[in-house]
């Protein structure tokens, strides 16, 4: 999360990781944003179909869709919903959020799993919960432990698991109204 957040910074070396990254003094790129959308100067937003809201300071949103967002101090990267995202401070790593009401809140930390036959897990964490400490335990909320997923996932073909993840974000964002 640190390493992420820390490309929004004013700083020479947060400077040479945009410039390292092709980005240089553009933060923002490749994106369909609703024209109510605001983007906090120092947000980096690549690649995202957003029909409304307000991202605010220290975010970084990558392949981000979804019909409104209000964020601040998040990353989001691969994360598809269709209903608002909101939260400050949290981590959406490869989430696809089909719930039709409600929000899709960004204020811990989420990543999505996607396995052959159709199987996706919601893992949940929080940015103060150590992975390697918390390794063998399943927390609140999750179907497995961390070490149930990876085990589980040290059998799949990883190319069958992208497809499946990709087809989960196409079907959902298939169901978003263009910004």
């Amino acid at each position: 999360m640190t390493n992420n957040i820390f490309i929004t910074e004013e700083t020479p070396s947060a400077h040479a990781l945009r410039t390292f990254m092709k980005l240089g003094q553009q933060r923002t790129a490749s994106n369909a944003l609703g024209k109510g959308v605001t983007v906090h100067p120092s947000a980096v937003v690549l690649n995202c179909s957003i029909g409304a809201g307000r991202i605010g300071p220290n975010c970084v949103l990558v392949n981000v869709s979804a019909p409104s967002v209000d964020v601040e101090g998040c990353v989001l990267v691969q994360t598809t919903s269709l209903t608002p995202i909101v939260g400050k401070g949290g981590l959406l790593y490869n989430v696809v959020d089909d719930a039709t009401s409600g929000e899709l809140p960004c204020s811990k930390v989420r990543a999505d799993v996607f396995m052959p036959g159709g199987v996706h897990h919601v893992m949940n964490s929080a940015l103060d919960i150590d992975g390697g400490k918390a390794w063998k335990n399943t927390l609140e909320g999750n179907p497995h432990s961390f070490e149930g997923i990876y085990k589980a996932n040290q059998t799949q073909d990883v190319s069958e698991c992208v497809k499946q993840g990709a087809a989960a974000h196409a079907k959902a964002r298939s169901n978003l109204v263009a910004p």
